[in-house]
């Protein structure tokens, strides 16, 4: 059957999964990002091909978390605010938002071990992570 676009766009084509989060008392939802979204989310992390280390480890679970109603939770402005919970729950939301999103392992490996080398390093200006550098999937 040839779908028409009228169909095509009214396609609800955006998984969620929930995930249970016990160290916050309950579930959190995950949305798919559109495409626009993903467009979006891919050149603010991966600026230049360059990865950005700290957007990189929140960006990606702030844009996936929704309420029950489909809404975004987070504005990039409260990235900083969602970095300061625990890393284990955030570590985990973001694999989960990944493997939704089907965001690349090697992306998420390079830019894990680009994490560990600048919490290692004591000069935040020399961080590895400036010039470690990522393809998009």
């Amino acid at each position: 059957m040839q779908l028409s676009k009228e169909q095509i766009l009214a396609a609800e084509d955006l998984d969620t999964v929930i995930e249970p989060v016990p160290e916050w008392g309950g579930d959190v939802t995950l949305k798919m990002l559109s495409a626009k979204e993903r467009i979006t989310w891919e050149q603010e992390v991966f600026p230049d091909g360059v990865v950005n280390t700290e957007k990189f480890l929140t960006s990606l679970v702030a844009r996936s978390l929704v309420d029950e109603s489909g809404a975004r939770m987070f504005s990039d402005d409260e990235l900083d605010a969602l970095g300061a919970k625990n890393p284990a729950v955030i570590a985990r939301l973001r694999e989960a938002a990944a493997k939704l999103n089907k965001i690349g392992q090697t992306d998420q490996k390079e830019a894990e071990k680009n994490s560990a080398a600048d919490s290692v390093s004591s000069d935040s200006s020399n961080s590895p992570s400036d010039s470690a550098t990522l393809t998009p999937t």
